[in-house]
């Protein structure tokens, strides 16, 4: 019975872990285990702004006299607000660029055309992926994620990770991801296209598996939005149709 109660799991991680392993933050029903990709109880919506940290709240201690940022600062500081620049060193040309990310095992086709107001964001969403899947692969939450997605997805994957601690899972093989750019204005920009997991395996106690989504598939759609409303692009949407092959 043990056995077979093992696996009826790994039967299921395979058909749900595709969703778990890139880039869920909204997504369908599945019968993925509580915890592989969600928290226990919901986590807040996709567009809620973070909670202030303490290091951003004021010293009461400190003195009641600020200095006033000079002229200079004050243009440089509007200019980089009203650009909504990511902090991330990944650059996007035009498009059709190919970006490869051995530690993460991912490797991303751009968008073949991309306008040069929508770069700062296709950039953001690259990083958040390479970001994303290094985590997971090695089992290993990065703080720095937090300048780059909404806190729904950065504690998604944190749940995520835990759930592959607890459980003695890690990622292996080659995640490939193509990107089409459906949408771009200066409040938001859209992307959409393709996850391909047919060389992602996932490994346990048992051995290592295939991912596949709900219908066997080794492929899946996938869609995302990337908006400034936090004072730069950051990815607020994240979602994976693993029951929709591409």
């Amino acid at each position: 019975m043990r056995m077979e109660a093992a696996g009826r799991l790994r039967t299921a991680l395979s058909a749900t872990v595709l969703a778990g392993l890139a880039l869920v933050g909204c997504s369908g029903d599945t019968t993925e285990p509580a915890g592989l990709d969600q928290t226990d109880s919901p986590a807040p919506a996709g567009n809620e702004p973070r909670a202030a940290t303490p290091e951003s709240e004021p010293d009461d201690e400190a003195d009641d006299h600020v200095d006033e940022p000079s002229d200079q600062e004050s243009t440089q500081g509007a200019d980089a607000s009203d650009s909504g620049l990511p902090n991330t060193d990944i650059s996007v040309g035009a498009g059709g660029q190919t970006h490869q990310f051995p530690e993460a095992g991912l490797t991303i086709v751009e968008p073949s055309d991309i306008p040069e107001d929508a770069g700062p964001a296709v950039a953001v969403y690259i990083d958040y992926l390479r970001e994303r899947r290094t985590a997971l692969r090695e089992v290993e939450f990065d703080e720095r994620i937090e300048e780059l997605a909404y806190p729904s997805l950065v504690d998604s994957l944190e749940s995520s990770i835990d759930y592959q601690a607890e459980n003695g899972l890690r990622y292996s093989g080659e995640l490939i991801v193509h990107l089409e750019l459906e949408h771009s204005d200066e409040f938001q920009v859209l992307l959409g296209g393709c996850l391909d997991g047919t060389d992602l395996t996932f490994v346990d106690d048992a051995g290592e598996h295939p991912v596949r989504g709900e219908q066997g598939n080794a492929t899946a759609v996938i869609s995302a939005m990337v908006d400034p409303q936090l004072g730069q692009w950051m990815v607020s949407e994240d979602v994976i149709e693993n029951d929709e092959p591409c």
